[in-house]
């Protein structure tokens, strides 16, 4: 039974939650599209793996965040950069 549970979606190509809710449901639990609305947004969350986006919608917006912030040091850096070398110009200039 096991096997079965992971070799039948692969052969489907579908998700496990699909084949549980749609595909294989038993005829008592077949009136899940009637439920109520959490129960109802609980199955569409399983049937489309809504996890699996926001995880990686949060996922996209922590490298974005990450990227920013380096960024910022860059800047920061091509700043003290820009100082350093005017510095060293005036600097040369005086000592010629």
């Amino acid at each position: 039974v096991v096997e079965m549970d992971l070799i039948l979606p692969q052969y489907l190509g579908v998700s496990t939650a699909v084949i549980d809710n749609v595909i294989f449901c038993h005829q008592e639990e077949s009136l899940w599209p009637m439920s109520d609305s959490s129960t109802l947004k609980k199955k569409f969350d399983e049937i489309f793996e809504a996890q699996k986006y926001t995880k990686a919608i949060k996922n996209i917006r922590d490298i974005g965040k990450e990227k920013k912030q380096e960024l910022n040091e860059y800047k920061i850096h091509e700043q003290n950069a820009k100082i350093d070398k005017d510095r060293a110009k005036k600097a040369e200039k005086r000592s010629s």
